[in-house]
């Protein structure tokens, strides 16, 4: 009877253990698939940041090429402006020139 006893005492532990075990390992895997989760969320956010660069970056390229064109617009009309204001320079001079030999 004591060892019968003894040996039910001891299958009751095991059980109790063993149900212990279960709850630790479905809360491990609770936690995991948790973590899980956040780090697939995390990964999504960090996919988005990454084209939003992307966007950016060649919003930023698009913008440096096009003050580029700018920047050479307006050193040409610089230019034509100060060949007009020369030409206007030498028209004048002609003109006084010319008004002179009357």
């Amino acid at each position: 009877n004591h060892r019968l006893e003894t040996y039910l005492n001891r299958v009751k532990l095991l059980e109790e253990e063993n149900m212990l075990l279960a709850k630790e390992i479905q809360a491990m895997r609770h936690n995991n698939q948790g973590a899980l989760t956040r780090r697939r969320g995390l990964e999504e956010e960090l996919r988005q940041a990454r084209l939003e660069v992307d966007a950016v970056w060649r919003d930023r390229v698009l913008t440096e090429l096009e003050v580029g064109k700018l920047t050479e617009e307006l050193q040409a009309l610089d230019l034509w402006r100060q060949r007009e204001a020369e030409e206007k320079v030498k028209a004048k001079t002609k003109l006084e020139l010319t008004g002179r030999s009357w």
